[in-house]
Parts: structure tokens; C-alpha cells; sequence
């Protein structure tokens, strides 16, 4: 069977055979939703539990994070001791996450400041 007529055969039968290569991408896509709804989902029902004035105020202040320094000196002024394991994990888990996107996002503007400065080096 030939490329088109395999394109052709997916438009009229969605559920025609795809190639591995597209299975397993729409597998890591289901994966990826189902572990941000679960996450979502432990979230919420931290926010609306015993402790959500401390995981309010956290979520509050990942929002508007500014520094690293900043966010250790609100960690550390929580009395994480009170707060059961259950919500003290979906914090952690929050904190790593957003902790990643940050480190990424500095990657990517030390990446670009790099990019331009030698961008700009070749243009003189």
C-alpha cells in the first residue's frame, strides 16, 4: 500500500492501523494528559483540605515567584511538621515541577542571550 492510499484509508476510518511510530506518540500523549489530571486532580483536593491555607499560600506565591531566596524563605517559615504527608508530597511534587519549567525557561533565555551575542558578533 502506498503512502497516500494509507493517508487516505486513516481519513475515511480513523481507527485504520497506524504506524508504531504514530501509536507511540499518541501513547505518550494519553500518558502526559492522564498524569496532569491525576496531579490536577491531587491539587484540588489538597487545596480543599484540611491545610489549604498553607498550600493556598504556596500555590499564591509559585505564581508570583520571583527568586529562588524568596521561595526558601517562605518554605521555610511554614510549619510543614502540621501538614499531613498526603498534602506535604503534592507540594513537593508542585515545587519540582515548577522548579523544572523555571530552570528550563533560564536555559532557554541563557541559550538565546548566547545565540544573539554571537548572532550579533557575525553580523559586525
Amino acid at each position: 500500500m502506498r503512502i497516500a492510499d494509507r493517508g487516505r484509508e486513516r481519513a475515511i476510518n480513523p481507527d485504520h492501523p497506524k504506524t508504531k511510530k504514530e501509536k507511540e506518540l499518541a501513547d505518550n500523549a494519553r500518558l502526559l494528559r492522564a498524569w496532569k489530571k491525576f496531579h490536577r486532580e491531587e491539587l484540588e483536593e489538597a487545596l480543599a483540605g484540611i491545610h489549604r491555607d498553607v498550600m493556598g499560600r504556596l500555590m499564591t506565591h509559585l505564581a508570583a515567584l520571583r527568586s529562588a531566596r524568596d521561595l526558601v524563605t517562605f518554605i521555610e517559615a511554614q510549619d510543614w511538621g502540621a501538614v499531613d504527608a498526603h498534602s506535604r508530597l503534592v507540594a513537593r511534587t508542585k515545587l519540582t515541577t515548577r522548579s523544572a519549567s523555571c530552570a528550563s525557561a533560564w536555559a532557554s533565555r541563557r541559550w538565546m542571550t548566547r545565540c544573539q551575542v554571537s548572532h550579533c558578533a557575525r553580523i559586525r
